[in-house]
C-alpha cells in the first residue's frame, strides 16, 4: 500500500496525460479516420492536421468562454457598485424617512351589501 502511495506521489505530474490521453484519441481517430479515408491523407499528416484542429478549437473555446466570463463579471461589479451607491444613498441621506407603522383612529362603519342610504 505504501509503495502504490509514494508511485502516485513521485509520479503524479504524469497521471493526467495518461487519463486525458485515451480520451483525446477517442475524440481524434474518428477525424483522421476520416481524412485518410475520404481525403485520401497518409495518416501522419492527418493525425497532425487532426491535433492542431483539436487544439485552435480548445484555444478558441477557452477565449469565447473567457470573454463571456469576464463580460458577466464587468455586469455583477455595475449591478453591485449601483447597488451599493444606491443603499450608501438611502442610508446617509439627510432627509431619510423613518417609515413608523400608522394606526387607524378612525372606526369604520360597515352596511350590508344592497342597503342604500
Amino acid at each position: 500500500m505504501m509503495l502504490v502511495a509514494g508511485m502516485l506521489v513521485r509520479f503524479q505530474h504524469v497521471i493526467p496525460i495518461l487519463v486525458l490521453a485515451p480520451i483525446l484519441t477517442i475524440i481524434v481517430v474518428p477525424v483522421v479516420q476520416f481524412m485518410c479515408v475520404r481525403l485520401k491523407i497518409p495518416w501522419g499528416l492527418a493525425a497532425t492536421i487532426a491535433m492542431l484542429l483539436f487544439v485552435l478549437l480548445l484555444i478558441g473555446a477557452s477565449t469565447v468562454l473567457g470573454f463571456a466570463i469576464v463580460q458577466q463579471l464587468q455586469a455583477l461589479f455595475l449591478i453591485v457598485q449601483q447597488f451599493l451607491q444606491s443603499f450608501h444613498r438611502h442610508i446617509i441621506s439627510p432627509n431619510a424617512q423613518i417609515f413608523e407603522p400608522q394606526r387607524c383612529h378612525q372606526v369604520i362603519a360597515l352596511r350590508p351589501i344592497g342597503h342604500h342610504n
